[in-house]
């Protein structure tokens, strides 16, 4: 296989840390490089990046406040990051980053792009209706994402499920 780069969006989740398992059982081949990103929503009024990352809060009185909040914010993006990579056991190639950004998506579409990627791996965690199919983010992944995007469901049923054989 030539070289091939893959985008792996985490947020430490159970559905990113599955997308992570999938890359390590299916994507070994000694030429592929995956890049584990996390991305911290920048401060918001906007309702939506509440669960994204850091969001404005009225508390925030001073910029201690605001320091220590960001602070946060980059330790808890570290740890997935640092527990994701932990699932890539038989990945050689891995880069890491954290990028900071007002919406998760673009942000990993621009990142994927501006590092020539081959395809974008997410997990789904699906709070809503619509993200009980998918997730807000990798929606919004999939339909701005000019590159092949993989996202990796988890059900509590499939967990000792067995793969399905195949016949020749």
């Amino acid at each position: 296989m030539a070289d091939f780069t893959v985008v792996l969006a985490t947020d430490g989740s159970v559905g990113a840390l599955k997308a992570a398992s999938w890359i390590d059982e299916n994507l070994v081949d000694g030429n592929v490089t995956v890049h584990v990103v996390s991305v911290i929503g920048v401060p918001s009024f906007d309702e939506e990046a509440s669960n994204r990352g850091l969001v404005y809060n009225p508390q925030w009185d001073s910029a201690e406040a605001v320091h220590n909040a960001w602070s946060r914010a980059m330790v808890r993006a570290d740890e997935a990051l640092h527990q994701t990579e932990h699932v890539l056991t038989h990945v050689h190639r891995i880069e890491r980053q954290i990028l900071q950004a007002p919406h998760p998506a673009e942000a990993i579409v621009h990142y994927a792009r501006d590092h020539h990627a081959d395809m974008i791996i997410v997990g789904r965690r699906g709070h809503s209706r619509l993200g009980s199919l998918l997730g807000s983010v990798s929606f919004a992944i999939v339909h701005q994402s000019p590159i092949p995007v993989t996202v990796i469901g988890h059900h509590p049923l499939w967990e000792n499920a067995a793969a399905p054989s195949v016949s020749s």
